[in-house]
């Protein structure tokens, strides 16, 4: 089976599609299951949508994870996943996508192999690097 969808994910960027099914093909020829996306390009009403549902001015004594600048005001992150500021995301810029298990796991041997054979597409698990390891990112 090769790189898909589930949950109306998709990909419109030819070149964002075609190296997550490059990765998919060369993890799948190593014995690794197929790459499937949960979450691949966001139009800016879906980013704003996921951003209001995450952010907020006034936590109002909520658990706060984290602040973003936005519109020159300061916003609360409320949800314990992060979300990128609209029109910066690279979900809007149809570059990412949110992976499947395994590929959403760090520790499992997938994931690993996935990290190695991803520079060859020139994608990188850039969620590494705010805690969502499910986020993989494809710069063209």
């Amino acid at each position: 089976m090769p790189f898909g969808f589930v949950n109306g994910a998709y990909n419109r960027a030819s070149g964002t599609l075609d190296a997550f099914a490059g990765l998919s093909a060369d993890l799948e020829r190593e014995g690794h299951p197929p790459v499937v996306s949960l979450s691949g390009d966001r139009e800016p009403e879906d980013q704003l949508r996921i951003w209001y549902e995450r952010m907020t001015l006034t936590p109002n004594g909520r658990k706060v994870y984290g602040k973003r600048v936005w519109q020159g005001k300061t916003w609360y992150q409320i949800h314990p996943d992060t979300v990128g500021v609209p029109d910066t995301s690279n979900h809007e810029k149809r570059r990412s996508n949110d992976l499947k298990w395994p590929y959403n796991d760090r520790t499992t041997a997938a994931h690993k192999r996935a990290r190695i054979l991803a520079t060859r597409h020139n994608i990188t698990c850039e969620g590494l690097s705010f805690s969502e390891a499910w986020h993989w990112t494809h710069w063209g």
